[in-house]
């Protein structure tokens, strides 16, 4: 018998024991978060662009998204209305997507911890898996926009964890 721990870069660790006779291969479920915990949440941000408004980040339609004004540093913050334990957050990105940006979490929206720091260089989805914590509110600081004139635009943002809600 022997104990195996399995890491991968950007999901969560998995423990498990298992016996192993000559050869041996084996299939684990590995994602940073079961269930996305978004729910009936509420989202504010720093600024948006016409229509395109923080709430449009977490409707549930990739046709539509949230558009900050055209500067850096730039933020939006989800509220999930009630502490969670999260582990991860999905985000599809805009082609005017956010090249460098944080994720930080509070449980009193007023004192937020980092729990990642990403770059990215392109559109589409990208999938931060981070320690299990506690937080009610998950904030997107977009440092840094793509090499664009426009602002940072978010189609779509998942709060993810390890339990339903």
């Amino acid at each position: 018998n022997y104990e195996i721990e399995i890491t991968c870069e950007g999901y969560k660790t998995i423990n498990d024991s298992i016996i192993i006779n000559s050869s041996a291969s084996f299939n684990f479920p590995m994602t940073q978060g079961m269930y996305n915990v978004t729910g009936d949440a509420s989202a504010t941000a720093d600024s948006a662009m016409g229509e395109n408004t923080a709430q449009k980040a977490i409707d549930g339609d990739l046709s539509t998204r949230w558009e900050s004004e055209y500067h850096d540093n730039a933020w939006l913050t989800v509220d999930l209305g009630e502490v969670k334990k999260i582990n991860g957050v999905n985000i599809v990105w805009e082609g005017a997507y956010a090249s460098e940006y944080s994720i930080e979490v509070s449980v009193d929206g007023v004192s937020f911890t980092k729990v990642a720091d990403e770059t990215l260089a392109r559109e589409g989805l990208k999938s931060t898996a981070f320690d299990e914590t506690d937080a009610r509110y998950i904030k997107v600081n977009c440092k840094k926009r793509a090499n664009t004139k426009f602002g940072s635009s978010i189609k779509e943002i998942s709060i993810l964890s390890d339990y339903a809600e």
